[in-house]
């Protein structure tokens, strides 16, 4: 059986918990779905195994206990110095049984591959939606910005996603600090659905917004768009 593995079975909001479950509904993968702690073992013979969170603990515990010959492909979203010590240890015990790996952008791949050169390296672009997510016209922009009360005579750096480390938060911060120099203005979308994490990442917002309140903006964002997962 073909197994894509699942850290957060309960939390599937982000893009590669759905992806997951789209590759278990459409390609007739078996989603093995982590426990507490680790993952149950299945009852039977693997013959492919896919992670595409290679520096969880619990991924790389399982790839490393997997059986001998057994094609493993991980796909790494993440800069290697954004990951903490401890996901930069879990990746490369991953990364040790891997026989393939995807990134999604040729600087990543190019990185990883002198890190890890043993490992057969792929990229493979993000794709998108296209009833999601399409070019938006003119007005379009004039409006967002008019409901923001974003200034319309400056550029405009936007920032989508989770406030954490491996998303490259410190980068983040250091535009943030330094907005007024480069004379622009910064929106900072984050997901507020989540329970777990959604006060630490207002508590970030509300941090790079007090350095420049006049240029920096953000937006908790508490509605997923996601579509139905079907095999159409």
């Amino acid at each position: 059986m073909r197994v894509v593995l699942a850290p957060r079975p309960d939390q599937a909001v982000y893009a590669q918990d759905l992806f997951v479950v789209e590759l278990s509904l459409c390609y007739d993968f078996v989603l093995l779905r982590k426990g507490e702690r680790s993952y149950p073992i299945p009852s039977g013979s693997i013959e492919l195994l896919v992670s595409h969170n290679p520096h969880e603990a619990a991924d790389a515990k399982f790839i490393q206990n997997a059986d001998r010959g057994i094609p493993i492909v991980v796909h790494v979203h993440y800069q290697w110095e954004y990951l903490t010590a401890e996901e930069q240890a879990n990746l490369a015990l991953s990364l040790a049984r891997a026989t393939a790996a995807i990134v999604p952008a040729d600087f990543l791949r190019d990185t990883l591959a002198i890190k890890f050169p043993h490992v057969v390296w792929y990229t493979v672009p993000n794709g998108v939606k296209r009833n999601l997510y399409f070019p938006s016209v003119q007005n379009d922009r004039l409006q967002f910005r008019r409901k923001r009360r974003i200034p319309t005579s400056k550029k405009l750096i936007g920032y989508i996603g989770r406030l954490t480390p491996a998303k490259g938060l410190t980068v983040l911060d250091y535009v943030c600090k330094n907005i007024s120099s480069i004379d622009a203005c910064a929106l900072v979308q984050f997901p507020y659905w989540h329970l777990q994490s959604q006060e630490n990442y207002l508590h970030h917002a509300r941090q790079m917004k007090a350095y420049d309140p006049q240029n920096v903006f953000y937006f908790a964002d508490k509605g997923p768009r996601l579509t139905s997962r079907s095999k159409t």
